[in-house]
């Protein structure tokens, strides 16, 4: 299904309605008119002020495939945001790690299969020349816009879902491009073992081109809320012009048509149906139901809750999904593998994220022996006698506040990092706790930094050079410095909008004032 529509119209949200309600169909839909706040939604119906009538998605209701199946049913986000310092094949391979299925066709081990399936999706959408290029920001020089966007579609299609929602999947791509792997997702979506909507592809396009329209099934144009066309996406143009309206150019897209009958100072009446040519939505909506397409979409409604609600297909499916699941798994779990290798595989890819940025932590570490070497110059060889107390005191108290200063420095770090952890947590990758997990237990060597830093004041300040007075010194140290680095990752297991970057921040600075 893909949406056609000019940017700042509202589309992303009906298609976040779409990834969460209804049943869905390899068609296309174009819908420039905002949608009411309420339809704010990902994959969770019961996030509506309201809901009425009988909502299912596929064989399952929301609140089902939110507990239990969001792995199957993902939404890819317009905006590409990655890890920047990871490569391109560490970014898939992640993605592929943690949804690797129990059961295996043809490849022996786990780490074939997902070596295979990694390179497969790199030639699939010509990332294989930047396989081990870092996909980078606004900071750091990565692939290309182009590049990042297939990225994003990579991670979508390892995590294996059943049900994939695209925002604006073709953007940054040329028209060949473009074209390819909008004909790669027709091939998945027909393959012949998917007949029973094993796959179905959603889509927002942004100017889609006819060759790009052509690739789908079926239509779908909503007009303010309203379905005012559901049908073969052939017959889409030719239903409106009955309605009484035609297009500005004989060159226009359909897509582009679309969008202007939808819009009340675009859209052209053709003479002779001034008086007959729907206006307002709802107009639009009675006009459809009462058409021969209407009546085909209530037979088929029928039809779907007859045969397929209440059948066996659903323990079928389910059956199914248990055996791609770890053995040790409850069958209620959206997750494909256990906790354990979550955590390994996080703990994995922070790794390389640190690897990434190795320069960045060579300069934290100058920066810490610096400064540890000027305090201890201020303060160097006080006299041994209450003189010096408020000196010693005062060397202690800078020693301790550089250390903490530094850590609120890496409170933005977090906060920039959370859209990501929350995209993989919904896509059933894992739980945000283990993303903090495995950040506290990989980051805990760089407390190393911590023991030079401390060697460098203690001894130069001259303070008393016995093993239990360091080691209480040294301490004191380590454990304020990993109440604000290592407890930061925490932010990720904290539910969206209680707690933003500003709260984070007056709360640091009044730990810090305690």
């Amino acid at each position: 299904m893909s949406s056609c529509g000019r940017p700042g119209r509202g589309y992303w949200r009906v298609l976040r309605v779409w990834c969460g309600q209804g049943r869905c169909y390899s068609s296309s839909a174009a819908h420039p008119q905002a949608v009411p706040p309420s339809s704010r939604l990902s994959c969770q119906t019961h996030s509506f002020s309201s809901v009425e009538g009988s909502i299912h998605l596929g064989l399952f209701i929301p609140s089902e495939i939110s507990s239990h199946f969001r792995g199957d049913v993902t939404y890819c986000p317009e905006d590409d945001i990655h890890f920047p310092t990871l490569t391109v094949q560490q970014t898939l391979s992640f993605a592929a790690t943690t949804r690797t299925p129990r059961t295996l066709a043809e490849c022996p081990t786990p780490q074939k299969f997902r070596n295979q399936f990694v390179d497969i999706l790199q030639n699939m959408l010509g990332l294989s020349h930047t396989r081990n290029t870092v996909v980078g920001n606004e900071a750091l020089r990565g692939v290309s816009g182009g590049e990042k966007k297939r990225v994003s579609v990579g991670e979508m299609l390892a995590v294996r879902s059943v049900l994939g929602c695209w925002d604006s999947t073709t953007r940054g791509l040329d028209s060949s491009t473009a074209l390819e792997s909008l004909r790669h997702f027709r091939t998945a979506t027909s393959l012949p073992n998917q007949d029973d909507g094993r796959l179905t592809t959603i889509m927002a396009l942004y100017q889609a081109s006819d060759a790009l329209y052509d690739v789908f099934d079926k239509t779908c144009v909503l007009y303010e809320g309203r379905m005012v066309y559901f049908g073969p996406a052939h017959r889409t143009r030719a239903y409106f012009e009955e309605l009484g309206f035609e297009r500005a150019t004989q060159g226009q897209t359909v897509g582009d048509f679309l969008v202007s009958v939808t819009d009340p100072k675009e859209r052209i009446v053709r003479k002779g149906f001034e008086s007959s040519a729907p206006r307002t939505p709802a107009e639009f909506a009675e006009r459809f139901l009462k058409s021969e397409l209407g009546r085909v979409n209530r037979e088929e409604m029928e039809k779907y809750s007859r045969e397929i609600l209440g059948t066996e297909l659903k323990a079928r499916y389910m059956e199914s999904i248990a055996q791609e699941k770890s053995r040790s798994l409850p069958k209620t779990s959206p997750f494909t593998v256990l906790m354990w290798a979550q955590l390994l595989a996080l703990m994995k890819r922070r790794m390389q994220i640190l690897r990434g940025s190795i320069g960045n932590q060579f300069m934290i570490f100058a920066s810490f022996v610096i400064f540890g070497i000027v305090l201890g110059t201020v303060f160097y060889n006080s006299p041994e006698s209450t003189d010096a107390y408020f000196s010693r005191a005062g060397a202690v108290f800078y020693t301790v506040l550089f250390l903490t200063l530094s850590a609120m420095s890496e409170i933005p770090i977090p906060f920039s990092q959370r859209p990501i952890v929350i995209r993989q947590y919904r896509s059933a990758l894992y739980l945000p706790f283990l993303e903090a997990l495995s950040q506290t237990l990989v980051d805990i060597p760089i407390s190393f930094t911590t023991l030079v830093y401390s060697i460098i004041i203690y001894f130069m300040v001259g303070l008393q050079t016995t093993a239990a007075q360091f080691f209480t010194f040294f301490v004191t140290l380590i454990r304020k410095w990993p109440d604000f680095i290592e407890g930061l990752p925490w932010v990720f297991w904290l539910p969206t909008g209680l707690l933003d970057f500003w709260h984070l921040c007056i709360f640091r600075s009044l730990a810090l004032l305690g």
